[in-house]
């Protein structure tokens, strides 16, 4: 079976459950829990008018 080396903690990763991702145009592998805790991103919300702040009520 073929492994990866998890680019974080060094550790041997079976193929199937390696993370893989392209860095710099070279694929790099990732196990799941550095992975998870290196894409652990918080993606803000689209920004909205200054309008749709206001409540209708409060008009």
């Amino acid at each position: 079976m073929n492994t990866y080396t998890c680019a974080t903690c060094a550790t041997a990763v079976p193929r199937h459950e390696a993370a893989l991702r392209s860095v710099a145009f070279r694929q790099v592998a990732y196990c799941r829990p550095c992975f998870e805790e290196l894409m652990a991103v918080v993606v803000p919300s689209p920004r909205v008018a200054a309008d749709d702040l206001i409540h209708p009520e409060a008009v």
